[in-house]
């Protein structure tokens, strides 16, 4: 379930800013939800750069809760213009890297979706590791199953990784990255493909690739082509936009053997999915080093609302709220819950929650999910 929100705090309703409401203009759920990706890699940077008048740069500090209050404008004034020309677009099958450093010593986890094909399975392994003298964040590949790697992966504080789809033999596996803003300079996206068995990822930057000067663009990896050149899909920047002559023009898909030529594809060409991906295990909510206290049980409903947190729980019978953090324990809802649950899907039962923030009146205090049962769910679309 991917999620977003305004500033409101209203409750999702059927017929509301749901995924319901991408449908009517031929809007995929995959596709909102690779859009929604692609934002939060946005949003969770707190420097961006953008070239200003007369070639000099403005450097932007931007807050979250500002881009939480524009998402509603952005999404039906971008992602509807700009999605709805591809008819085959694909969210990565696993997304993930090291969680945010704690504020307490200790250690914090998180594994992402699980990928599979012919016997291999994939998935990115995060850990932040807090001691007295600093924070220090890992981030592995790990594959197993017929093959069994551990494969660790750099930069992991300027960069989060996606696990993009196996080849159609299952022998190699494309991985993105997405490295923002630096020291003035856009990194954008860059790709890796190689063997499971034995190879290393090399990465490239996706400007390499096409080509680019100067070009602020969003470039999506969607997979394999049959014949194992890579599919590509780019569109101009939904933040920035670029009038750069050596930049794309709007959103399409590409065929590419790397650095070798590039392809541009007809706008109905269809992207084949040769993996498929599984809830991966939910972080260890009560072993988190920032839990203030004992975890406690309520019966409630957890549901998506908008704005932030996106995910709360009411306790039947009072008045009080709980808040489910998502950033930084990410995917921490239990996956037999995070696997039904989405917008206007209620769940109704018992929760044992792991408090963040203390309980005080009026407040809503800050959870995680450790488990649930007793649980139905209640589809209100």
């Amino acid at each position: 379930m991917t999620r977003t929100g305004g500033m409101s705090g209203e409750p999702l309703q059927p017929g509301g800013p749901s995924f319901a409401y991408f449908a009517k203009d031929g809007i995929s759920r995959e596709s909102a939800t690779a859009f929604f990706r692609t934002l939060l890699k946005i949003v969770v940077s707190t420097e961006v750069e953008r070239p200003a008048l007369r070639g000099r740069t403005i450097r932007i500090t931007m807050r979250r809760w500002l881009f939480l209050s524009l998402l509603p404008f952005i999404l039906t004034n971008t992602v509807i213009a700009q999605s709805a020309t591809l008819q085959s677009w694909r969210s990565p099958l696993a997304s993930a890297t090291a969680p945010e450093c704690p504020e307490h010593i200790g250690i914090r986890t998180y594994v992402s979706e699980i990928v599979s094909a012919h016997g291999v399975h994939a998935s990115i392994a995060g850990k932040s590791i807090r001691s007295k003298t600093g924070c220090e964040r890992h981030a592995s590949l790990i594959i197993t199953g017929i093959i069994a790697r551990t494969i660790p992966l750099e930069n992991v504080e300027k960069k989060s990784f996606e696990i993009v789809d196996f080849s159609k033999d299952g022998q190699k596996l494309l991985l993105s990255a997405f490295g923002g803003f630096e020291n003035d300079d856009f990194h954008g996206t860059e790709l890796a493909v190689f063997e499971i068995a034995r190879g290393k990822p090399r990465w490239i930057n996706s400007s390499n690739i096409f080509g680019w000067s100067n070009c602020i663009a969003t470039v999506e990896p969607q997979g394999f082509a049959p014949d194992g050149d890579l599919l590509i899909s780019a569109r101009p920047s939904v933040l920035f936009g670029n009038k750069e002559p050596n930049c794309v023009s709007g959103p399409a898909l590409y065929k590419s053997a790397l650095l070798q030529h590039t392809l541009r594809l007809p706008d109905n060409a269809v992207v084949p999915r040769n993996g498929t991906s599984t809830t991966g295990a939910a972080a260890p909510c009560k072993s988190d080093p920032d839990i203030l206290a004992a975890c406690y049980t309520v019966h409630g409903r957890l549901s998506a609302w908008n704005g932030s947190p996106s995910l709360r729980i009411w306790i039947v019978g009072t008045k009080r709220i709980l808040g489910v953090e998502e950033y930084p324990v990410a995917s921490t809802l239990p996956a037999e819950v995070q696997d039904q649950l989405d917008w206007g899907v209620e769940a109704w039962g018992n929760f044992n929650v792991c408090p963040f923030t203390p309980d005080r009146p009026a407040a809503m205090r800050m959870v995680c999910v450790q488990s649930a049962n007793h649980v139905f769910f209640k589809d209100n679309r």
